[in-house]
């Protein structure tokens, strides 16, 4: 048994990589993090909604949320605090440093490591750590590189016993979005599964409304739908202004 574990939020990055897990013979185990977002309930439904979906098709997933709001809900980030306001329109430098979150990569990979050792030790199976950082990443965030990852990841192997038996699995890491998107629509090809309604329940907005609407006008909602629409196809995801 192929024995992995993910961190998971719920939004089209994590949730196209868990399809490419089921998809290659993988046991996925998902780790959810409520890290103080103002985002993390909406996403959190939409991926309960995926759970349940796949349940119904035969694929019965380990799944834990974990809360960390405590330590993160006060980080200097516009999805955590309540004071900033997400900008609208395209990705610019001000905008990244203002939607990021200090280190959140890195508190998310050392709790899954942990995991994943455990669940080693449970099953004496190697596992595979996963996350959906893409290559498309790499110019807004710096926790989404190959070589902070890959350092990260050897920082990780050193501090451990049975690190041998840890491994990263990161397959979008070096393409983007785009790619990512075509490789979970790939995934509900080859799974059986009815696409619109797996992205239907993916949220990707930094400032969704009160009714999990998506607003259509911040950097992730238009990358979104420029990609949706690259491949010909309708966001299926619902929105402010549609």
């Amino acid at each position: 048994m192929k024995e992995a574990i993910l961190s998971c939020s719920g939004g089209l990055d994590s949730t196209s990589l868990l399809l490419n897990l089921l998809r290659n013979g993988y046991n996925p185990h998902i780790v959810n993090f409520n890290y103080g977002s103002k985002q993390n309930k909406l996403e959190l439904k939409g991926l309960k909604k995926n759970l349940n979906y796949l349940k119904k098709k035969g694929y019965n997933i380990d799944y834990q949320t974990i809360n960390i709001s405590s330590a993160m809900k006060d980080l200097y980030s516009s999805l955590t605090r309540n004071n900033l306001e997400v900008a609208e329109g395209k990705y610019t430098r001000e905008t990244e440093e203002d939607i990021f979150v200090p280190n959140r990569n890195a508190i998310f990979a050392s709790i899954i490591f942990a995991k994943a050792l455990t669940i080693y030790k449970d099953t004496q199976n190697d596992v595979s750590i996963c996350m959906g950082i893409h290559g498309g990443e790499h110019d807004l965030y710096p926790d989404c590189t190959p070589e902070f990852f890959n350092s990260l990841f050897e920082s990780f192997q050193k501090g451990n016993f049975h690190s041998e038996h840890i491994h990263a699995y990161n397959p979008y890491v070096e393409v983007n979005k785009q790619k990512v998107l075509e490789d979970g629509l790939q995934s509900c090809k080859e799974l059986n599964l009815d696409y619109k309604k797996i992205y239907k329940n993916t949220l990707s907005c930094y400032k969704p409304n009160e009714k999990g609407l998506s607003c259509g006008k911040c950097p992730t909602c238009l990358e979104r739908l420029e990609i949706f629409e690259n491949l010909g196809l309708k966001d299926p995801t619902k929105y402010e202004v549609n």
